[in-house]
């Protein structure tokens, strides 16, 4: 398990004004009171299980859009002279006060480590599958997009993973492609093995009343401003917002 491993949470929320495409995405500033909510339940997180947390609010890779950023660390081997462990989360992300140690979930030391996704795993028509073999992703077969996709708003690396994925991620700015595909795509070009943990460790819509109680809450998408009450409810019901 995590036990005498130094583990890091990587969580990253920059001014969007400072890049060269603002708006890329429809991803901007306006849910920076989110951001702080999330940056603090993952500090507690990380305190609680005694890891480090890094909050990254300055460009270093500065292509773009702040989103492209979380591939410095694919790309800067000084986090991997200090790390065994990262976690990468979205800023929409909520850790919630009683989620387990996502260091503890496994003990391979070779695999990228993500919650399993019903769009990527789930039991659906090949053509949902087709729909997905795109752009980078073409090349791969539905079987490949199957076991290798996961949502990117949370997910662990390690030294393994990082140096097998980092020629594909280098090429990022060579590609004309949202950074979630680019992702994607280097995590099938690279055949690492992608382990699946449960799927309360990146739960979307967790604020409705049939879903289970969860992890790690994401509050994902476009349309999030349009749930923005029903979210905080949902924060303030388990503790995380002490707005």
């Amino acid at each position: 398990m995590s036990r005498n491993k130094k583990n890091c949470i990587v969580q990253y929320f920059i001014d969007t004004k400072l890049y060269t495409e603002p708006e890329y995405n429809n991803l901007s500033n306006e849910q920076d009171v989110f951001a702080q909510v999330s940056a603090k339940s993952f500090q507690l997180y990380a305190e609680r299980y005694d890891c480090d947390y890094k909050l990254i609010d300055k460009p270093k890779l500065n292509h773009k859009h702040p989103t492209f950023e979380r591939f410095d660390l694919w790309l800067d081997d000084s986090w991997w002279d200090t790390y065994d462990q990262i976690m990468y989360v979205d800023s929409d992300v909520f850790a919630m006060p009683g989620a387990l140690n996502i260091f503890d979930q496994s003990n391979d030391d070779t695999s990228l480590k993500a919650a399993w996704s019903n769009k990527w795993q789930g039991d659906h028509e090949n053509s949902h599958y087709e729909n997905m073999r795109r752009g980078l992703l073409k090349e791969f077969s539905i079987e490949v997009i199957k076991a290798k996709g996961f949502q990117p708003g949370v997910f662990v690396l390690n030294k393994h993973v990082v140096q097998k994925m980092k020629p594909f991620i280098a090429k990022f700015r060579e590609f004309d492609e949202d950074d979630g595909v680019i992702l994607m795509y280097a995590t099938m070009a690279s055949r690492v093995t992608v382990e699946h943990l449960d799927h309360k460790f990146n739960y979307k819509r967790a604020y409705f009343t049939d879903a289970p109680p969860v992890y790690f809450f994401h509050a994902a998408g476009h349309k999030k401003i349009n749930y923005r009450s029903r979210i905080i409810h949902f924060l303030k019901k388990n503790g995380v917002w002490n707005k």
